[in-house]
């Protein structure tokens, strides 16, 4: 919103777009993260979505209200550690199932550019689909596009915007060709190697089926894993809604936001969220806009270091 304003002089578009922010975090940051943290545990462990959702909010609470300092602290020791155990338990599963690795590639491959496949996504109600859902799902992974992790940036400390920049960059790599790709070659090497674990399992159930096998309690680390990352995501998304409300309406009334993000975290852990999930979309679908014609138009303003 402040290259929009100070860059483009667009002060209309800067409060829109810090708009959009503020519904993405109460959508994107918190609701879905809530809802997905309630699912992994009621689902492991049974608890109430109602205790997880006064519990995470609570917790986040806390944090959110210590402020920047707070929250980057936190996400530092959390996000890693987890971030590399979640790595080395898929290297373990592929080295399992290292003799349907191959195979499990040529799978995916194969149902990507297989004549049919192609001719049917083009022809098709398929391409629509995937296109619908894989677009959006990339989005809300790695942001790319959006232009909101320009706002965790702006608060780090490094030396120049160029070396922050490639810092930034790194995040699309980290979670869509690391982390992505590993999850589904997990999942597809398991389901050729243990059909029988797929019985009576949906589409959400993959990854617990997967994870199944790991030797050292897989289930119960993977619904660790989901649920400190929901958790991580909850506390990071408030500080991107906190700017951009605090842009809209100044820095005096922030607290008001932080007790609405605070109350969503809980209504988000109890609710549906067919209609969340496309209301989300739906944003992240809008906030590209602004963001690319800034990026378009202030080309020429790029210095390189």
């Amino acid at each position: 919103m402040y290259v929009l304003k100070n860059g483009l002089h667009n002060q209309g578009l800067a409060k829109f777009y810090a708009l959009c922010t503020v519904c993405a975090a109460f959508g994107v940051g918190c609701t879905t993260q809530a809802n997905s943290l309630t699912q992994t545990t009621s689902s492991t462990w049974g608890l109430s979505p109602h205790l997880v959702g006064i519990a995470a909010a609570f917790a986040t609470g806390l944090v959110i209200l210590g402020g920047i300092r707070s929250i980057g602290n936190l996400c530092m020791k959390i996000v890693p550690v987890l971030g590399i155990l979640y790595i080395g338990s898929c290297f373990t599963l592929l080295f399992l199932n290292r003799d349907v690795l191959l195979p499990s590639v040529l799978v995916i491959l194969e149902h990507a550019f297989l004549p049919r496949a192609v001719l049917g996504g083009i022809t098709g109600y398929s391409l629509k689909q995937a296109a619908r859902y894989g677009i959006a799902r990339g989005l809300f992974t790695n942001e790319a596009g959006i232009g909101t992790s320009a706002i965790p940036a702006a608060a780090s400390g490094a030396s120049s915007p160029s070396r922050q920049a490639y810092v930034s960059m790194t995040a699309v790599f980290w979670d869509t060709v690391v982390m992505c790709l590993l999850s589904g070659l997990v999942i597809i090497a398991n389901i050729l190697k243990h059909p029988e674990s797929l019985a009576g399992v949906n589409e959400s159930g993959l990854a617990d089926a997967a994870f199944f096998y790991l030797p050292f309690g897989g289930n119960q680390f993977l619904s660790l894993a989901l649920a400190a990352f929901a958790i991580t995501t909850l506390i990071g998304w408030s500080y991107f809604g906190e700017k951009a409300f605090a842009f809209l309406w100044g820095d005096k009334n922030t607290n008001v936001y932080k007790l609405l993000y605070i109350v969503m975290i809980y209504i988000g852990a109890v609710i549906p969220l067919d209609l969340v999930w496309e209301c989300t979309d739906f944003i992240n679908a809008v906030m590209i806009f602004p963001n690319i014609f800034a990026l378009f138009m202030l080309q020429n303003k790029i210095k390189p270091y």
